[in-house]
């Protein structure tokens, strides 16, 4: 990894997609919290707070966890949307410079703004799951879930890669 100590600080200009991902990973969050609010009154006092990797609830505890997700999911997009802020503070797989910066930091922004989104529609998915497991109109998260989800985060962390290595 290039070493991140002389990196040149500049100002990004604005970019449509990312305030697209921005908007979208807030309407999620805000979106889990009115889930949460509605479904509140219709939980039993227990539902599941862990799923194993099959996707099967093993884990319970009292329904005022089911604000956990939305809590959770609030705080770390609000971290990783200040973090894609600051892209001059991050490792790049090769060196930066006056030239490349501007290229490089609005690769590293956008991957941050995107991975922001998936982890909030992971999460709302997450919450979604729970509450139908919660209420018996559904049976969990699924088999597939973890293998999903690992490959879609692999693949778009592969791609971002792939595009901060080309034309260096």
């Amino acid at each position: 990894m290039a070493s991140k100590s002389k990196q040149p600080k500049i100002d990004l200009p604005t970019d449509p997609t990312n305030t697209w991902f921005r908007i979208a990973t807030l309407a999620t969050v805000v979106g889990m919290f009115a889930f949460a609010a509605i479904s509140f009154p219709d939980l039993p006092e227990r539902i599941p707070i862990h799923f194993n990797a099959k996707g099967e609830a093993d884990g319970f505890g009292s329904k005022n966890t089911i604000w956990f997700l939305p809590v959770l999911t609030a705080v770390m997009a609000a971290i990783l949307n200040f973090v894609s802020t600051i892209p001059h503070i991050y490792n790049y797989p090769s060196k930066i410079t006056e030239e490349n910066a501007p290229r490089q930091y609005a690769i590293a922004s956008r991957m941050m703004v995107s991975l922001n989104f998936f982890i909030a529609v992971i999460f709302a998915y997450i919450l979604w799951g729970t509450i139908q497991k919660a209420t018996d109109q559904g049976s969990g998260l699924g088999s597939w879930f973890l293998i999903t989800t690992l490959v879609v985060l692999g693949m778009l962390l592969l791609y971002f890669t792939l595009q901060m290595t080309k034309n260096k």
